[in-house]
C-alpha cells in the first residue's frame, strides 16, 4: 500500500508540475500523468479484498473482480482522497475533505507546539 500511495504521490507531483508549464510536452506529460493516476486507481481496484457486506463500495463489478490483497479500511486511511474516490472506495467526497483539513491542522498544532517545547 505504501508504494500505491508514493507512485500517487509522484503523479501528483508531475501533474502539477506540467500545469505549471506552458510548453506542449507540459500538457502532453499532464495527459500521461492522469491516465497513469487512473491506471493506479483500477490497480487499487483490482487489489483489494471482497467484502459482501460493505456500505463503501457499492460497485458490484469491482468487488466481483478484487483479487482480495488490499483491505479496504486501511486504503480508505492511507491512500490520498482523490485515490479514494478513483478506486470507488468513498463516495462522500465532502466528508474526506473535511477530515484531511482537520487532520493536517491538528499535525500542524502537534508539530508547533513540539518545537515550541524544544526550544
Amino acid at each position: 500500500m505504501d508504494m500505491i500511495w508514493s507512485i500517487d504521490i509522484e503523479l501528483d507531483e508531475l501533474v502539477m508540475e506540467s500545469k505549471s508549464s506552458e510548453s506542449t510536452s507540459g500538457n502532453e506529460r499532464q495527459r500521461n500523468s492522469e491516465k497513469d493516476k487512473q491506471v493506479v486507481a483500477d490497480l487499487v481496484k483490482k487489489l483489494l479484498v471482497r467484502e459482501a457486506s460493505n456500505s463503501f463500495v457499492r460497485d458490484a463489478k469491482i468487488l466481483s473482480q478484487a483479487a482480495g490483497i488490499l483491505q479496504q479500511g486501511p486504503c480508505r486511511e492511507r491512500l490520498d482522497s482523490g485515490l479514494v474516490f478513483a478506486a470507488g472506495l468513498s463516495f462522500d467526497k465532502s466528508y474526506w475533505d473535511k477530515r484531511e483539513v482537520r487532520t493536517r491542522t491538528s499535525l500542524l498544532l502537534v508539530c508547533s507546539h513540539s518545537s515550541r517545547l524544544t526550544h
